[in-house]
């Protein structure tokens, strides 16, 4: 081999061996925020209380994406599960409060009621194809829904049981990460091992070849939306109960979030596929960043503005890796 070709050789082997581990990238990155947060602000930052607290403000952001993530990898987009979140979340409050359904009757109504509510969205992607059109129309419908159960006001006065959701722990877990990490687990494990999550996969893949190879991909869309239903259902549990009462709109901030979280996930497929878990290192991941940034007493449009960088890498990352397989 001549000395020209050594040279040309080797950025070519290190780009292969780049590409071989960049699903590495965002645990390496992970760990490397969490080390420069903590030799800025010892003390503060590398301590159980801020790990708790952290991992109490993700529950809800990680059910919410674990559900976003189906319908992502399905190939559809969702931008009115926001908006669905507070019609559950005043269905479950008004039960305890006004409808004498009872804390467990109220629970499931409201789960029944993203259930069926998520389905429906689904149902209508399914017939008009456009995600992003369909949704935005269900976001606006589902904010005058929630308008309509009950006007804009706070309700209080909530069955101690019902806040006990969210208060205490199970060992040194607090018990909304421990409900989060329950649901992502087993969706994690239905899209990995079950017929359904392969269906997913296939129609998130190419929904031609899968419709070619049998497969029904207005169920399975369907489908998907219903689990992003359910997300939405627990998370609504975990943020009321969280919040002691039943704030309008206290769903707003969490849309950006969930889809930075879940195209930072992508990174960590070797093949660009959205996964449960590398959306559930992603909010991980963003929440410890911002926690760290307000813990250095930055602003909160700086963390605005960060999460929004964020969301442009990771789109590119995530392309970048699509291109390659």
């Amino acid at each position: 081999m001549t000395l020209d070709k050594a040279v040309r050789a080797v950025p070519r082997g290190f780009s292969e061996r780049v590409r071989r581990y960049r699903h590495l990238g965002l645990p390496l990155v992970f760990v490397l925020t969490v080390v420069i947060f903590s030799l800025l602000r010892p003390g503060d930052f590398d301590t159980w209380s801020n790990v708790r607290s952290i991992l109490v403000q993700s529950s809800p952001a990680l059910i919410l994406v674990t559900g976003l993530t189906v319908v992502l990898a399905v190939g559809d987009f969702d931008l009115s599960f926001t908006m669905l979140l507070d019609v559950v979340s005043v269905v479950a409050i008004l039960g305890m409060t006004s409808w004498h359904l009872g804390v467990s009757g109220s629970l499931l109504l409201a789960t029944a009621v993203g259930l069926v509510l998520g389905a429906v969205v689904g149902a209508a992607v399914s017939r008009l194809k456009s995600s992003l059109v369909v949704t935005l129309a269900f976001g606006g419908a589902f904010t005058g829904m929630a308008l309509a159960i009950h006007e804009s006001s706070i309700i209080v006065a909530l069955p101690q049981s019902f806040l006990d959701i969210s208060g205490g722990s199970v060992g040194p877990l607090p018990r909304p990460i421990v409900i989060a990490a329950v649901f992502a687990t087993s969706i994690a494990l239905v899209f990995r091992f079950t017929r359904l999550g392969r269906e997913v996969r296939a129609v998130g893949g190419n929904q031609t070849a899968a419709r070619l190879a049998g497969i029904n991909t207005s169920r399975v869309r369907v489908a998907a939306f219903a689990i992003m239903g359910l997300a939405v259902a627990v998370a609504a549990i975990v943020v009321s109960s969280q919040n002691s009462a039943y704030y309008p709109n206290s769903s707003t901030g969490l849309l950006l979030p969930s889809y930075v979280t879940a195209f930072l996930g992508v990174s960590m497929s070797r093949r660009g596929h959205f996964t449960v878990l590398g959306s559930v290192v992603g909010v991980l991941f963003l929440n410890t960043l911002q926690a760290g940034l307000l813990l250095l007493n930055q602003p909160q449009w700086v963390v605005n503005v960060v999460s929004a960088f964020v969301l442009l890498a990771a789109l590119a990352f995530g392309r970048k890796a699509k291109s390659d397989v």
